[in-house]
């Protein structure tokens, strides 16, 4: 028999199908710079405890002092010093305790991201730390001559939850944004009458000034977007 009719017949493999790599979201699902303000929030807590439960106790004390804002430092006859100014920032990363800085990290953690979603880093950014700033304003238009330091991100973090009802008002056309936020004034006044777990006074005036606050830069950002 001729070969030469013979074509050839190789059997070919068959194709393997790959599955598709399933990416199983993170525990932590955060915007970006909420997550960055959270770890910078944690951080300086956990350094502080840590360094202030070791090798330098007086570490907690020192830095209430320089980063805690004290409106008596700005009023009386404190000598000016070049640090005082940022004390109007610093104060929100300091924190009296470990019940402290968890809570208003969940605080941080449900109103910034929904501000970051909802418009943006930048926004974010300029609510929290405008919150912050008049927060601590508001509390030395009434105590001026306090030499008690305010600690805490409460004011900022009040703003950006003004802000997020804001823009869910906004969004929703629904319940009158005056009516929740005298609701949550409300609530601001009596928490702070009760003072904190540990015992300490509570800035209750700082959360209400950086709430108002942070309504009031939403609707100045929304005009000058909008414009």
């Amino acid at each position: 028999m001729n070969d030469d009719n013979i074509i050839p017949f190789k059997v070919k493999p068959p194709k393997t199908v790959q599955k598709p790599i399933r990416k199983h979201p993170p525990i932590i699902n955060l915007p970006p710079v909420t997550k960055i303000l959270l770890c910078i929030l944690l951080g300086v807590h956990v350094l502080i405890w840590g360094v202030s439960s070791t090798i330098f106790p007086s570490l907690q004390g020192i830095s209430v002092l320089y980063g805690g804002f004290t409106p008596s430092h700005f009023t009386t006859a404190f000598s000016f010093q070049w640090w005082m100014p940022f004390s109007f920032i610093t104060y929100a990363f300091l924190h009296g305790g470990w019940l402290h800085v968890i809570v208003n990290a969940v605080m941080l953690a449900a109103s910034g991201s929904g501000i970051e979603r909802m418009w943006g880093a930048k926004k974010l950014l300029i609510i929290f730390f405008g919150s912050s700033v008049l927060a601590a304003l508001t509390h030395f238009a009434f105590y001026p001559s306090s030499d008690m330091p305010i600690i805490g991100a409460s004011g900022g973090i009040s703003g950006l939850f003004g802000a997020l009802i804001y823009l869910m008002q906004q969004m929703r056309q629904g319940q009158s944004l005056w009516r929740i936020a005298l609701i949550w004034i409300g609530v601001s006044v009596i928490s702070g009458m009760m003072g904190a777990p540990n015992g300490m006074p509570v800035a209750w005036l700082a959360h209400v000034g950086g709430f108002l606050a942070g309504i009031g830069i939403a609707m100045q950002l929304q005009k000058k977007s909008s414009s």
